[in-house]
């Protein structure tokens, strides 16, 4: 299924010389791996994404970073977790906007 192809793509992408696809390849393999309703998963997915969050904000992708960022506070509201949800993307908002990614940056305020 959709898991198994992202996988493949990741694998794939995990070979690429560049960061910013094997940043976004793993940014989607997470948001595909939150999808299957497993707790486990949704763990693996948070933690994937923590993790690209740190790498790329390291290796200065910020958008990657932000992306990351996005999908992780989509996973928290999804999870139940509103609390920590909302905090993620006020935080990203303002993130976004002092660095001038203004269309992240709404994407994080519209966002319910």
């Amino acid at each position: 299924g959709a898991l198994e192809a992202a996988q493949r793509a990741a694998d794939f992408a995990k070979n690429s010389q560049a960061p910013a696809t094997r940043f976004e390849v793993r940014t989607a393999e997470a948001r595909v791996r939150a999808t299957s309703g497993q707790a486990e998963d949704r763990a693996a997915a948070s933690a994937a994404l923590d993790a690209v969050r740190a790498e790329a904000r390291q290796a200065g992708f910020l958008r990657e970073a932000f992306e990351a960022s996005l999908a992780l506070a989509g996973l928290e509201l999804a999870a139940g977790h509103g609390d920590a949800g909302r905090a993620l993307l006020e935080e990203l908002r303002k993130q976004a906007a002092v660095q001038g990614f203004a269309l992240i940056a709404r994407k994080a305020a519209a966002t319910p």
